[in-house]
């Protein structure tokens, strides 16, 4: 599956939920920021998508260590069974990962 059909998965499955602002970041011009934001209950928390194969570049791995610094919560994510994942944790309340 291409990237992007990815991407569109996920972005169906986040804008379904009510109350979550869900904004697709990436294009030319936002080099290295993770392609997803989603806040929800104040938190907010980025998707870098990548294929099964893919891997992020130097740069975006940089960008999710700044991003993590700040508190925020950035993943690499495969699917959209990860990103439900990532959702449903307590993690998601908290505001801390496990």
């Amino acid at each position: 599956m291409l990237e992007k059909d990815i991407q569109s998965k996920i972005m169906r499955w986040l804008k379904s939920h009510e109350n979550w602002f869900v904004w697709k970041v990436s294009d030319r011009f936002n080099a290295g920021f993770p392609d997803i934001l989603v806040i929800h209950n104040g938190l907010v928390t980025l998707f870098e998508v990548k294929t099964e194969k893919g891997r992020a570049t130097p740069l975006q791995l940089a960008i999710h260590e700044d991003i993590r610094k700040a508190k925020g919560r950035v993943f690499v994510v495969r699917s959209l069974k990860e990103v439900k994942g990532i959702m449903g944790e307590k993690a998601w309340i908290t505001g801390k990962e496990a």
